[in-house]
């Protein structure tokens, strides 16, 4: 399923991003920094529609503004979709989970349009590792009780089983 329009994230983003057949985006900072931007469908969640968003980089480096308007402009093309909502869980191999989850609230409330999204957001402890797991739905969604339903039933569930 084509999600996002290449050409239309061009158009705003301030670094060239590519894509390959996989529906997986690249591009490469200034200084030379690659990162890949996937969006999986996700059916723990809810049936269809529930999309996780991957953002890796292979290097380490100082920060870089651009990066944020790299996701903004993905983002806004993945909501003129027909995707429901986006699931972001910030990865914790390297233990910086509250640092990336810092930083993804610090961009998602900086946001000109925030308002029009509902944020939801939890701390959960898997395999003795404290997880944070946020969803975004547009306010506007038509499916918004449901979606949220699922999401606290599977995140409750999770929650349970490994306390």
């Amino acid at each position: 399923m084509d999600l996002i329009s290449l050409s239309a994230v061009n158009t705003k983003s301030p670094y060239k991003i590519d894509s390959d057949s996989s529906g997986s985006f690249f591009f490469v900072t200034e200084k030379g920094r690659p990162y890949h931007v996937a969006f999986i469908e996700d059916p723990l969640f809810y049936e269809h529609g529930i999309y996780q968003y991957c953002l890796d980089t292979d290097v380490h480096a100082g920060a870089d503004s651009h990066v944020h308007e790299v996701v903004v402009a993905l983002m806004e093309e993945f909501f003129n979709s027909s995707a429901k909502g986006l699931l972001y869980i910030c990865d914790s191999m390297d233990g910086r989970q509250a640092a990336r989850n810092r930083l993804f609230n610090r961009w998602f409330n900086a946001y000109p349009l925030r308002d029009e999204y509902r944020l939801l957001q939890r701390e959960v402890p898997y395999e003795g590792v404290l997880q944070y797991v946020s969803l975004i739905v547009r306010k506007d969604q038509p499916e918004l009780k449901p979606i949220i339903e699922s999401f606290d039933r599977v995140l409750s569930n999770l929650e349970y089983a490994y306390k």
